[in-house]
């Protein structure tokens, strides 16, 4: 979970958090990797997740 917490620094939504905080958000990250141009989520889909993205 040490891997999921340092990938959780790098985005500003985290930045303020203590490593408590980051250990309880880390624990419910699911990795998945798409294809380019495949749709994560269409507009208007209900939503009941936050998708951090990004780039190889």
């Amino acid at each position: 979970m040490a891997a999921e917490k340092e990938h959780l620094k790098n985005f500003y939504l985290f930045a303020g958090l203590d490593e408590e905080q980051l250990e309880k958000i880390a624990g419910l990250i699911f990795y998945r990797i798409y294809q380019k141009g495949r749709i994560v989520f269409m507009e208007d889909e209900p939503g009941d997740a936050v998708f951090l993205l990004t780039a190889p």
